[in-house]
C-alpha cells in the first residue's frame, strides 16, 4: 500500500519545514521517509513564503517524492480535498490503485513522531477497507510540564461528563491532523465538501463531517495510540478561554463573534487552573456542554440511525433528550447533510444549557 501525506498550508512558512522533516522529507530530515510514501503539499493562496518553503523541501527530497498543489479557494475543506485528489494521481503514476492508497492527513504546524506513517499504514492494512484510522495528538512533554495546572483543570471537567460519553472507537469526532483513510473510501464517502448552516456560516471540522457520512454508510474507526503527533497548540495560546470552552472544537464564525462580545479579549493560558475554577464557571459549563453534545448525544443519535432498535441503546430519558434535540432526521438525510446534525446539537448548547447540565449531573449520580 502506498501512503500519501497531505498537508494543506496557508501562511505556514515558519513551521512547515520542520513538519516535513518529521516525516522524512527535506534537508536534514529526522529520519528517512517511509518506502512507497509521497508528500503532497497544498498551498492555499498563502501571502508569505510558504510556496518557496514547499519548493525547497521538494528540491532537497528524492525526485518525485514531493508534489506541490495549488488550491486558491481558501478554507479547510478545499485544500484537503484537492490534496487527496493530487495524491491519487501520484499513486496512479506509481502503479497504485485507489484502494491501495492511504491518504494520511497532516497539519503544517504539527510534529509527527517516529514511525507515524508506518504505524498508520500497518493498522489500515490490518483493518481493511471501510475504516478511518486515527492517530493520537498529544501535548509535548514540555507543554505538560509547563501547563500541568491547565491539564489538571481539563481532566477535572472532562471527568464530570465521562460517564455519559461513548467509547473512543464509537465517537464521531475526528482530529483532522491525525486522520487517515484509503483513497477509494474517501471517494465513496463523498470527499471533503464545504457545508453551511441556516445562517450561512461555514461549518468546519471537515474530517468529522466526512466520517459522519462514512459511518452512516457502515464505516468504522480504529485508533492507533502508538502513532503520536505533537501539535503546536497555537490556537490554545491565542485564546485559551475560547479553546477551553469549546473543548478545542472549531465553532462557526457567528458563534465566535458572540463569544468575543461577551467573553472579552483573549485570555492567557495560565489563568486556567483548578484554583481559579470559581472564576471560570461560565467557561467550565460551556466545556461540559460541548463535550456532552460532541462525545455523547450526537454520536448516540448517529447510533440510533444505524440501529433503529433504540431500546438497547439509550435509557428513555436520554432517548427523549436526543430526539428533542436532533428531531426526525432520516439516515439518508443525515448522510447527505452531516453539518445539519452538528448544527442541531451545537444549537442546544445555547438554547437549552440548563436542561443539558441537569441531565449530565443527574446521570453522574
Amino acid at each position: 500500500m502506498m501512503a500519501a501525506i497531505v498537508i494543506p498550508c496557508l501562511n505556514e512558512e515558519k513551521g512547515l519545514e520542520q513538519t516535513c522533516k518529521s516525516f522524512g522529507f527535506g534537508c536534514g530530515a529526522d529520519n528517512a521517509a517511509e518506502k512507497d510514501c509521497v508528500l503532497v503539499l497544498v498551498d492555499n493562496a498563502s501571502d508569505d513564503d510558504t510556496l518557496a518553503v514547499m519548493e525547497s523541501v521538494a528540491a532537497s527530497s528524492p525526485p518525485g517524492s514531493v508534489h506541490i498543489e495549488i488550491e486558491n479557494q481558501r478554507g479547510y475543506a478545499p485544500p484537503r480535498h484537492a490534496g487527496a485528489l493530487r495524491a491519487g494521481k501520484a499513486a496512479e503514476a506509481n502503479g497504485f490503485r485507489p484502494h491501495e492508497t492511504l491518504i494520511v492527513q497532516a497539519d503544517a504546524d504539527t510534529h509527527y513522531g517516529p514511525g507515524y506513517v508506518r504505524k498508520m499504514r500497518k493498522r489500515s492494512c490490518e483493518c481493511g477497507p471501510g475504516v478511518l484510522i486515527e492517530g493520537l495528538a498529544t501535548p509535548t512533554p514540555e507543554f505538560l510540564t509547563k501547563h500541568s495546572a491547565f491539564i489538571a483543570l481539563c481532566d477535572h471537567v472532562d471527568e464530570s461528563v465521562a460517564g455519559i460519553c461513548v467509547e473512543r472507537n464509537e465517537d464521531i469526532i475526528v482530529d483532522d491532523k491525525v486522520a487517515a483513510y484509503r483513497l477509494a473510501d474517501f471517494l465513496s464517502w463523498g470527499g471533503h465538501v464545504r457545508e453551511f448552516n441556516q445562517r450561512g456560516d461555514e461549518l468546519f471540522a471537515e474530517t468529522t463531517r466526512l466520517f459522519m457520512k462514512a459511518k452512516l454508510k457502515g464505516a468504522s474507526k480504529s485508533v492507533v495510540v502508538e502513532a503520536v503527533a505533537y501539535p503546536s497548540r497555537r490556537k490554545l495560546y491565542a485564546d485559551a478561554a475560547l479553546y477551553f470552552s469549546t473543548a478545542g472544537f472549531p465553532r462557526e464564525r457567528a458563534w465566535i463573534e458572540r463569544w468575543l462580545r461577551v467573553g472579552g479579549p483573549p485570555r492567557k493560558l495560565d489563568e486556567f487552573n483548578l484554583a481559579s475554577a470559581l472564576n471560570l464557571e461560565h467557561e467550565i459549563e460551556l466545556r461540559r456542554l460541548h463535550l456532552m453534545i460532541l462525545f455523547s448525544l450526537a454520536p448516540k443519535f448517529i447510533g440510533v440511525l444505524l440501529r433503529p432498535n433504540v431500546a438497547t441503546l439509550c435509557a428513555p430519558r436520554e432517548m427523549s433528550l436526543i430526539t428533542s434535540i436532533f428531531g426526525t432526521f432520516s439516515r439518508e438525510a443525515a448522510m447527505a447533510n452531516p453539518s445539519a446534525v452538528l448544527s442541531k446539537g451545537l444549537s442546544a448548547i445555547d438554547e437549552r444549557p440548563v436542561e443539558l447540565i441537569e441531565f449530565a449531573d443527574s446521570s453522574a449520580h
